[in-house]
């Protein structure tokens, strides 16, 4: 399973797209008019697209931000946010690594694994 951006969508460094996530860059397929203004998503430096998430056109996913697996996102995730769900919800704004860290350490304890 691959990952196909459009080629009217903007991705910065470090920016990750898992397998099978859909890029769109037309509102309005069937519209003469939509031609001239397909653009697809701007991915900002270091966000991360989870597994089958689907982004729609002109929506920016902001820096360092999380797009959980399977979202579809059709509004603006703002820089540091976790977002999930259809339609695409934030979770947590502004989060820091440190506090995510300790989510998933707790989160993986249960299962009697560790995370150093």
């Amino acid at each position: 399973m691959k990952s196909y951006p459009d080629t009217i969508s903007i991705i910065e460094d470090k920016a990750f797209l898992a397998p099978s996530v859909s890029v769109a860059n037309d509102l309005y397929p069937s519209l003469e008019e939509s031609k001239q203004k397909m653009r697809g998503p701007i991915i900002r430096r270091g966000a991360q697209i989870g597994v089958n998430s689907t982004l729609l056109p002109y929506v920016e996913i902001g820096e360092s931000s999380i797009v959980g697996s399977g979202s579809v996102v059709t509004r603006d995730v703002p820089p540091r946010s976790i977002v999930a769900g259809n339609p695409a919800r934030v979770i947590e704004s502004d989060y820091s690594t440190q506090r995510l860290l300790e989510r998933l350490k707790a989160r993986f304890s249960r299962y009697g694994e560790k995370l150093n």
